[in-house]
């Protein structure tokens, strides 16, 4: 267990970087009104987001599996609570690159949410 919860920030890092290059290429041919030139901003908040979830959850892993339930569903809870707050807050306030920004943050919300299931598959696995 403890060889995955080492290696999580490693395999975060890379996982980021390939959505920061697919990203980038992606935001050069999707059509403009889809562009969202600040794209990074939104994966930096994902990428710090899930560092601090994954590392709370393999915290309360260790404890007993009880309370790994217990603060998986509140996590998840809050996230999508947050995540949706925030989507909606920016498409209210800033109607020009709502949609290029809601794109971004649902594909990313997807991806970080599938690399959160995966690493904790991984963890609970072994």
């Amino acid at each position: 267990m403890k060889n995955i919860q080492s290696k999580y920030p490693l395999f975060l890092v890379i996982f980021s970087s390939i959505v920061l290059l697919v990203s980038w290429l992606g935001n050069n041919y999707i059509p403009l009104e889809f562009k969202y030139e600040n794209f990074t901003y939104l994966l930096s908040y994902y990428f710090a987001f899930t560092y601090i979830i994954l590392g709370i959850l393999f915290k309360s892993a260790v404890k007993s599996p009880q309370k790994f339930v217990n603060t998986f569903m509140i996590i998840t809870t809050c996230k999508l609570l947050i995540n949706g707050m925030i989507a909606v807050i920016f498409a209210f306030t800033n109607r020009p690159e709502a949609k290029g920004f809601l794109v971004f943050f649902l594909a990313y919300y997807l991806l970080y949410t599938g690399f959160e299931v995966l690493a904790i598959t991984a963890y609970k696995s072994k």
